[in-house]
């Protein structure tokens, strides 16, 4: 576990006051189950509307369209964030999906490559709720 921290009760209620972000659409990619509850439920808990997948697979099989966001570790069970960040991008009406990456600890590679697969802002772990919350409202606005 311990992928969001800073996740405490007064440190959730604090940073909650006036910060909700309505009808943004995130489809979350997360291995871990308990981390991925963990991810959901902070998500919806500031208002995101959440689609998570536990694995590369999982997330290529979701019903419904384009999120307004992808967030996803890099480490799947199956393959690479970065691929499958590509492979949503390309079914039509997605191109334009930006994506949030959550970084393993201790990554210190470039991210180019990333950037690339249409990743706009990375997050390494463990990862801190405004940390998350900025990404996402960032990764939004300026798109890709």
């Amino acid at each position: 576990m311990g992928t969001i921290a800073c996740q405490n009760r007064a440190d959730r209620s604090a940073f909650q006051e006036g910060r909700h972000a309505p009808a943004v659409r995130v489809l979350a990619v997360v291995a871990d189950a308990d981390a991925r509850k963990a991810f959901v439920e902070t998500l919806e808990a500031l208002g995101y509307a959440v689609q998570a997948a536990g694995s590369a697979a999982e997330a290529l099989e979701l019903p419904g369209g384009a999120p307004d966001v992808v967030l996803s570790e890099l480490e799947l069970p199956d393959g690479s964030g970065a691929r499958l960040l590509e492979r949503l991008r390309s079914r039509p009406g997605w191109s334009d999906v930006p994506g949030v990456a959550i970084l393993p600890a201790g990554w210190s590679e470039p991210t180019h490559r990333l950037e690339r697969a249409g990743f706009v802002r990375f997050l390494p772990k463990p990862v801190c709720l405004p940390d998350l919350h900025a990404a996402l409202q960032e990764a939004v606005r300026v798109g890709v």
